[in-house]
């Protein structure tokens, strides 16, 4: 920070900040030492691990900055860093539908669900439910436990259906035209839209006891309520999952890929450009670090630092910038000066041959 060209030190702060490798070092340092603090105490001593295991992660991502000096990565880095933001747009679409069809699925299936007391237990059961559930069926896995079909065995040894009547026109439908569109995706956790098959009964909505009696004159008072079973709405929430997947995995997803697209074009044209602006910032980078490495630069950190005080309490002639700014702007002038002279020889290099080509032209004709 000491380092940054700016005069002030909330300057210097701000451009020091403004580099992301320089926030990814600020986030990994910290968290080393929250991790540290962590593994002093038994009971925060696996979150002392689970830090360091981050950790880990931001380090190796903080590789990445090597391969600017390479001119075929260097662009390709940027290109990943443009679609990162481009994720974030997607998946503030993406988690309109995924609360969408989570919320409005588990209502239905878990009708026994009730949490009187507020923990992290709960919360942590609820995400998984309406967040991770959807999430992890846009992936899905292949229905590979289906594909060994099911079979009943008749008296005389015959493989045969024992479906009858409406519910054999369901199964064959669903074998026939939801088997192969499931697997489209792949086993979407199928086996837990079913609910769980057992009934809800709503004590508010119960009438009162009525005396019934079996065939052995056995009479029981039983009231009469009104009672629910998740397994009656599966089907409602696999119409729900169909739609689902058409605008998660056919529609958004199309539209990530199109601007993933648009980003690498754009990127692809300008890789000169680009790869040129950041191998320069890798130089300054370097440039402004110590000599020796750590934790040895601190003694350079110490020289810098007492350069600093002598030049403000001790040192009787000041440094003129007039003098230093001479040279460089003499410098600058030419190399303005050439930059001119090149653009216009392009200029009239293409005036020239757009007119050789229109002579040539009208020659053949």
């Amino acid at each position: 920070i000491a380092s940054e060209q700016a005069s002030t030190v909330r300057g210097k702060i701000s451009d020091w900040s403004s580099s992301v490798w320089n926030q990814f070092d600020l986030v990994s340092i910290s968290l080393a030492f929250v991790a540290l603090g962590l593994r002093l105490w038994r009971k925060t001593f696996v979150w002392g691990r689970i830090a360091y295991s981050v950790n880990t992660t931001i380090f190796y991502c903080r590789l990445l900055r090597i391969y600017h000096v390479n001119y075929h990565l260097g662009p390709k880095l940027v290109i990943f860093y443009r679609m990162i933001a481009e994720v974030a747009v997607f998946l503030a679409l993406l988690i309109i539908f995924i609360l969408g069809y989570g919320i409005a699925s588990q209502s239905l299936l878990n009708l026994n669900r009730n949490y009187d007391t507020f923990s992290i237990a709960s919360i942590a059961n609820i995400t998984h439910d309406v967040l991770l559930t959807p999430y992890w069926q846009m992936y899905g896995e292949l229905l590979l436990d289906q594909l060994h079909g099911k079979s009943t065995i008749s008296l005389d040894g015959e493989h045969q259906d024992t479906y009858t009547g409406i519910a054999s026109i369901a199964n064959i439908t669903h074998d026939v035209l939801l088997t192969p569109y499931w697997q489209m995706y792949g086993e979407l956790l199928l086996d837990q839209l079913h609910g769980v098959d057992k009934e809800l009964c709503h004590p508010t909505s119960c009438f009162p006891a009525a005396t019934t009696c079996t065939i052995n004159t056995t009479c029981n008072n039983q009231p009469d309520c009104l009672c629910e079973n998740s397994k009656d709405y599966s089907w409602v929430v696999n119409v729900m999952l169909i739609f689902y997947l058409i605008i998660g995995n056919i529609m958004l997803l199309n539209l990530l890929i199109a601007i993933f697209t648009y980003v690498f074009d754009g990127v692809q044209e300008n890789s000169m450009e680009i790869w040129k602006y950041e191998m320069f910032r890798l130089i300054r980078e370097y440039d402004h670090k110590p000599i020796f490495i750590p934790p040895f630069n601190i003694i350079e950190y110490l020289w810098r630092m007492g350069k600093k005080m002598w030049k403000l309490t001790c040192r009787k002639k000041r440094e003129n910038l007039e003098d230093y700014m001479k040279e460089s702007l003499e410098t600058l002038r030419i190399f303005e000066k050439e930059a001119m002279q090149t653009y216009l020889a392009k200029i009239n290099q293409s005036e020239e041959l757009a007119l050789y080509n229109s002579i040539k032209r009208m020659s053949e004709k």
